[in-house]
């Protein structure tokens, strides 16, 4: 228990000096997330609306519990995946990961109940937090990657893995991949399938990627 609580008293002092170091980021994304839902709108089905279209494919309790069970492992995934394609440096890569937490949490504070908004906040600081652990052991940080281009100046070393290595974050990739891909079988299989739901719909695509998480706390109240 008394490590459980380090881990997160430890979250929490690295979360607020990140907001302490980049409150413009903090503001510009919230104020982003609830400005979203006007562009939106032109795209896609926004608020309730949109919750009710998602909800058509998780009519069944046993598939929305899936849902929620899996959906923080999915967006841990896929919070790092971004990060390796994009082969974010170490503090770069949390700055990001908080301003995607933030920008999602604005755009669900303008449109829904305030419940389920502070409930997604919650949860879904979980997977953020083992972000952030996953970029203290497979992202470099600024010095790191400077002393690596520094090194790779005064050699010869070209070959086609270390190309793909300074274009993307090969082991941050693989590593969420190996997250993110079980937990969306899982909730296809175990949630929709055994469940008796719909399958999830291609067209739906966009509007899973906007208000899954928000569906997954939002079902519970």
């Amino acid at each position: 228990m008394g490590n459980a609580y380090s881990k997160v008293s430890d979250f929490v002092k690295e979360y607020k000096e990140i907001i302490e170091k980049n409150a413009n980021l903090t503001g510009i994304s919230l104020a982003w997330g609830m400005y979203s839902s006007l562009p939106l709108s032109t795209l896609m089905k926004i608020g309730n609306e949109a919750i009710d279209y998602y909800a058509e494919a998780h009519l069944y309790k046993w598939n929305a519990v899936i849902h929620t069970i899996g959906m923080p492992f999915t967006a841990c995934g896929l919070i790092q995946l971004a990060s390796g394609i994009l082969n974010l440096r170490r503090e770069t890569a949390k700055q990001f990961s908080l301003a995607i937490y933030l920008l999602y949490g604005g755009h669900y504070a303008l449109l829904f109940p305030t419940k389920p908004v502070i409930t997604y906040y919650a949860l879904y600081s979980i997977p953020l937090y083992l972000a952030f652990k996953r970029y203290d052991k497979l992202c470099k940080s600024t010095l790191e990657r400077e002393g690596n281009s520094n090194q790779m100046n005064t050699s010869l070393t070209t070959t086609i893995t270390s190309s793909f290595s300074n274009w993307f974050n090969l082991p941050l990739i693989y590593n969420a991949l190996t997250i993110c891909i079980p937990s969306l079988i899982c909730q296809e299989v175990i949630g929709h399938y055994f469940a008796g739901d719909i399958p999830s719909r291609p067209e739906g695509v966009l509007n899973a990627i906007v208000y899954a998480m928000y569906f997954s706390v939002s079902h519970l109240f």
